[in-house]
């Protein structure tokens, strides 16, 4: 019964804590600072995001202090609270406190410099991106991807190159469209991209495709067309993948190409499901829109790509579309 009674005492308190915290009960900064190192993990939590909410940056050392001491509960506690925390000197003691820090809370506080866009401390998020825990590493990565700018763009091609799991190559394929599209042209912006994937290891080309969709363009597209065309069955299916997901209609006619050819059957749902994205995300009349899609029709094999089509057409109100899904 007493240890029932406990916990109802530190709910009851973890509560009031919480309710301080969203009324920004400046006078009870106190109190909310001595519960961050209350033993009880409600009373502790609820203190970690009232201080945030009342303290600001003010009370980030006590923060830190939590997140150096307690579990992951406690880490991803303090990183939300960072998260909303208003102040200037944040992101400069987050990298002081970084190197100081358990593997979890590491990876925590890499995701808190990723999501203020820090690139005054790129450096430092950096400087993980090589390293042996898998978590710490991929919180480094992904950080890359809301911060990393045009000047970064030489590391992290030394990046790209050097990674190999999924999840972390799509992480350095993410920072470097961030970074390459702070120039102003998408020609400039492929060019770029292309020129460097010349200079890649020939087992590493295949992994600067899908910064290619994420920047778009005709020339862009008919280079990984050419490499489906031209490469082995790990190149065929990376450029198939990039060229579903290209960001403009440029991918359209490669994409036709490849689902049409009966040599490619191993591609051709792939390519066709990428193709009816490509048309009917683009901007061409709805007329047009509808012509290219009966041209997939004509190449789709299994009811499901002939619904998905027709589904298509349907969104377009125009008097061949009646006729078209009404055959």
């Amino acid at each position: 019964m007493g240890k029932e009674t406990k916990k109802s005492d530190a709910e009851v308190r973890a509560d009031i804590i919480t309710l301080l915290g969203d009324n920004r009960a400046e006078e009870a900064m106190s109190a909310v600072k001595k519960a961050l190192r209350n033993k009880n993990e409600k009373v502790r939590l609820a203190a970690v995001a009232a201080a945030g909410k009342i303290g600001q940056e003010e009370v980030l050392p006590e923060l830190l202090r939590v997140m150096q001491k307690g579990d992951e509960r406690d880490a991803v506690a303090v990183k939300n609270a960072l998260l909303i925390m208003k102040g200037n000197s944040i992101i400069d003691q987050v990298a002081e406190a970084l190197p100081k820090m358990p593997a979890v809370a590491q990876a925590e506080l890499l995701s808190v410099m990723g999501a203020r866009a820090a690139h005054s401390r790129i450096n430092n998020v950096l400087s993980y991106a090589d390293d042996k825990d898998p978590r710490i590493r991929m919180a480094a990565l992904s950080a890359l991807g809301q911060m990393a700018r045009k000047e970064d763009l030489p590391q992290l091609y030394v990046l790209l190159d050097r990674v190999s799991q999924p999840e972390e190559l799509e992480a350095m394929q993410k920072a470097i469209i961030v970074a390459v599209k702070e120039y102003e042209s998408q020609q400039q912006q492929a060019q770029l991209v292309l020129q460097q994937m010349e200079k890649a290891p020939a087992n590493k080309k295949s992994a600067y495709f899908n910064v290619l969709a994420g920047i778009g363009g005709q020339e862009a597209s008919n280079t990984v067309a050419q490499a489906f065309s031209n490469g082995n069955e790990a190149t065929r299916i990376a450029a198939v993948n990039a060229l579903s997901q290209w960001l403009d209609v440029s991918a359209a006619k490669a994409l036709y190409c490849i689902a049409k050819e009966p040599a490619n059957g191993a591609y051709l749902d792939e390519a066709l499901r990428g193709y009816i994205r490509t048309v009917s995300t683009s901007k061409y009349p709805a007329d047009q829109k509808v012509l290219l899609l009966r041209d997939g029709m004509e190449v789709a094999q299994t009811p499901e790509q002939k619904k998905l089509i027709l589904r298509e057409v349907e969104k377009n109100k125009t008097f061949p579309a009646l006729v078209f899904a009404g055959r």
